[in-house]
């Protein structure tokens, strides 16, 4: 079974949230987090033993490692972030 590789992008609750659940899909593998903070990125992707963490988006879209991407940041940069993910 190939997994799909996710990229998870806010670490805030909502985004520790989505990593919890995620542990629990077989299907879904998380290698790559962002966020604004790096030593917070790496504390977080070294609890949920991701390979990947970055401070931007653009960072983890150019990665080989990213399928799809779970967006949890703030509301108001969904539209840019979503159009950035699709293109």
């Amino acid at each position: 079974m190939e997994r799909i590789k996710v990229a998870l992008v806010g670490l805030g609750a909502f985004g520790m949230k989505h990593l919890d659940g995620l542990r629990l899909i077989k299907e879904a593998e998380v290698t790559t987090v962002v966020g604004t903070r790096p030593e917070k990125n790496r504390e977080i992707a070294d609890k949920y033993n991701v390979p990947n963490a970055f401070t931007s988006l653009d960072e983890a879209l150019a990665s080989k490692d990213v399928d799809a991407v779970i967006l949890c940041t703030p509301t108001h940069l969904h539209a840019k972030q979503g159009m950035a993910c699709l293109a």
